[in-house]
C-alpha cells in the first residue's frame, strides 16, 4: 500500500471540551456560563457511545452496590479522608464509563493503604522502632519505593496484617497490572474488572475512613483512626 492510499479516522480538538473551551464557544457564538447539559454531553461523549445519561444511571446502580458500608466518613484534610475522596473519584470514572482510569485509581488506593499501614505499624528491631533510614537499608527502599507485591509481603510476614485485607489489596494489584502494564492488549473484561477493583477498594477504605454510630447515636472512631490522629499530634501531644 502506498502512502497515498493510507487513510485513518481522526478526531479534531480531541482534548477540548466544547462546553467549556472559551475559543470554541466564541466561534460557535455562545456566551454566558456553560450549559450543564452540554458539559454532561462532553463528559459522556467518549464512552459507550449512544448510552448517554441512561447508561450513566445504569452504571451508577451497578457500582453503588459495593459501597453501602461507607455511609458516614471522615471529612478533613488528612490522609484517611483522602482515601474516600479518591474512592469517590474512582466511582465517578466508572459511572462515566472510563473503566481503565477507574482501575488505575483503585490500584493507587491499594498502594496508598499499604504504604499507610507500613508507616503506621512500626517494625521493631531489638525492641526499638525501625527508623525510615534503617527500613530503607533493610528492605532496599522506603515504603514508597517498594513494589506493591513487596509491600504486601512485608505487611503479612513482618507486621502480621490481616490476611483478608492483604488478599484484597493483592487482587487489586493483579487487576491493575492486567490492564495498565504497557503493551497489554485491551481486554474485553475491563468493565467487569473495574467493578471488582472498585468493590475491593471500597472494602479496603471502609475500616480506615468509615465511621460507625453507636447505640447512643454518637459517631465512633475506630482504633486505627484514633491512633492515626494521635500520631499527628507529635510525641508530646502538641
Amino acid at each position: 500500500m502506498s502512502e497515498q492510499d493510507m487513510t485513518t479516522n481522526v478526531r479534531v480538538n480531541a482534548l477540548k471540551f466544547l462546553s467549556l473551551d472559551p475559543l470554541l464557544r466564541k466561534a460557535m457564538g455562545r456566551s454566558g456560563p456553560p450549559e450543564p447539559s452540554a458539559l454532561l454531553d462532553d463528559i459522556l461523549s467518549d464512552v459507550e457511545r449512544g448510552s448517554g445519561l441512561g447508561g450513566a444511571l445504569e452504571r451508577y446502580g451497578e457500582i453503588s452496590a459495593f459501597d453501602q458500608k461507607i455511609t458516614i466518613a471522615l471529612h478533613d484534610d488528612q490522609e484517611l479522608s483522602e482515601f474516600v475522596s479518591v474512592l469517590r473519584a474512582a466511582k465517578t470514572l466508572y459511572v462515566i464509563g472510563h473503566y481503565l482510569a477507574c482501575i488505575a485509581l483503585c490500584g493507587y488506593l491499594g498502594e496508598a493503604i499499604a504504604v499507610f499501614l507500613i508507616e503506621q505499624t512500626q517494625i521493631r528491631v531489638r525492641k526499638q522502632p525501625l527508623s525510615r533510614s534503617a527500613f530503607e537499608k533493610v528492605f532496599g527502599a522506603d515504603p514508597d519505593g517498594l513494589s506493591q507485591a513487596r509491600r504486601l509481603a512485608i505487611l503479612g510476614v513482618m507486621m502480621g496484617v490481616d490476611r483478608d485485607l492483604l488478599e484484597k489489596a493483592n487482587r487489586i494489584r493483579k487487576i491493575r497490572n492486567k490492564h495498565l502494564h504497557p503493551g497489554q492488549p485491551r481486554s474485553d473484561t475491563m468493565k467487569r474488572d473495574a467493578s471488582e477493583a472498585y468493590g475491593l477498594a471500597a472494602e479496603l477504605v471502609e475500616p480506615f475512613a468509615g465511621l460507625a454510630i453507636g447505640e447512643d447515636s454518637k459517631v465512633r472512631l475506630n482504633p486505627t483512626q484514633t491512633q492515626y490522629w494521635r500520631s499527628l499530634e507529635g510525641p508530646e501531644g502538641e
